[in-house]
């Protein structure tokens, strides 16, 4: 068993395995890591590759090395581990190929989120390993839904709940009509994104960062609902061989009775299958056992289109300067309270 970085001699072999991995998406594709890479996000970035004894493909992902604002680098794993087998096994070498990556690039911990259901063999692998951190909060909500692309439209509208299927056709009836949109109209996107930023209370990326996804990313879309001549919502969309994915999404404050989202929504899902996609992802609802989470204002809207509620794997850290770290995490608590 060895663990192994991604060059052009083996990448045709690891992009057959995330094609033939269902959980597999677009954070764990070579096209991610030129995003990162030309984003400015990733000082260094690499995928990686775990081969059995027969040269086999058995685990892999993205890994993107960082440097946090408190000075010091960590590596990030977006996605986390994608794999066909875990065990102890499998898991020390994936932790020794971190380890030697940590030497090289000086990382003081390596965070992972998942987009695979939690497994109960990874959980205890995890639970009981020294120097891991877990249950962290990283950028992959730990609960989605996900639509079963394998149904037909009309089973898939059948499962939805009826308000949902009631907003699209009412979308449709009001003259509302979506379009695929070039790249650089990413402005216009922009704009719509701050009107929803101010009202729902978070934070964008800079507007140069949608762009740099969207040159880097092929199989990615720019789409807007409209209605004659006002653009009420727009979203970005991700495809890859599995995985229809909606990224990013935003919208104006004008003529919200008209239900736009929802017929956004449709036709990017439609788009997915089409493709040949296996499942469709809404990035993120709330977690259903915390009544505080801040996904729950956008959760009512997605559990309209119904699907499967997954919960993936438990979000955490590798530590491997244990001391550095801890002196870390203690200055962004210090921080925290000094912001409230």
């Amino acid at each position: 068993m060895k663990f192994e970085l991604i060059t052009q001699d083996n990448k045709q072999q690891y992009i057959a395995f995330c094609d033939s991995v269902y959980h597999s998406g677009v954070w764990h594709y070579p096209d991610w890591i030129q995003f990162q890479l030309a984003s400015g996000r990733g000082k260094a970035a690499h995928n990686f590759a775990i081969y059995d004894d027969n040269n086999n493909i058995i685990a892999g992902g993205s890994y993107i090395v960082q440097h946090s604002s408190f000075g010091i680098n960590f590596a990030y794993i977006p996605a986390g581990l994608l794999y066909t087998r875990i065990d102890d096994e499998v898991y020390k070498c994936f932790t020794d190929g971190l380890t030697e990556l940590s030497g090289k690039y000086n990382t003081v911990f390596t965070q992972l989120d998942s987009i695979t259901p939690i497994n109960e063999t990874y959980t205890g692998i995890i639970t009981k390993a020294k120097h891991h951190s877990l249950h962290e909060k990283l950028p992959i909500p730990q609960w989605t839904n996900i639509i079963d692309l394998s149904m037909s439209e009309d089973e898939i509208l059948t499962q939805m709940k009826p308000k949902g299927r009631y907003n699209i056709k009412l979308a449709e009836k009001k003259g509302v009509r979506i379009e695929v949109r070039p790249k650089e109209e990413v402005g216009t996107f922009y704009e719509l994104l701050k009107a929803t930023t101010e009202r729902d209370h978070f934070r964008p990326n800079p507007p140069e960062y949608y762009r740099c996804m969207l040159d880097n990313i092929p199989d990615s879309l720019l789409m807007f609902a409209l209605h004659e001549d006002d653009i009420l919502c727009g979203g970005i969309f991700t495809y890859t061989h599995n995985q229809g994915l909606y990224y990013y999404g935003a919208s104006s404050n004008i003529k919200r009775n008209l239900m736009s989202p929802y017929l956004l929504q449709w036709t990017a899902l439609l788009e997915a299958k089409k493709r040949g996609c296996r499942y469709y992802d809404f990035m993120g609802i709330a977690d259903p056992k915390n009544p505080n989470d801040q996904l729950k204002t956008v959760t009512d809207f997605k559990l309209k289109f119904a699907g499967t509620v997954t919960e993936f794997q438990t979000p955490y850290h590798i530590v491997h300067k244990p001391l550095r770290y801890w002196t870390y995490k203690t200055a962004k608590k210090i921080r925290k309270i000094g912001h409230k």
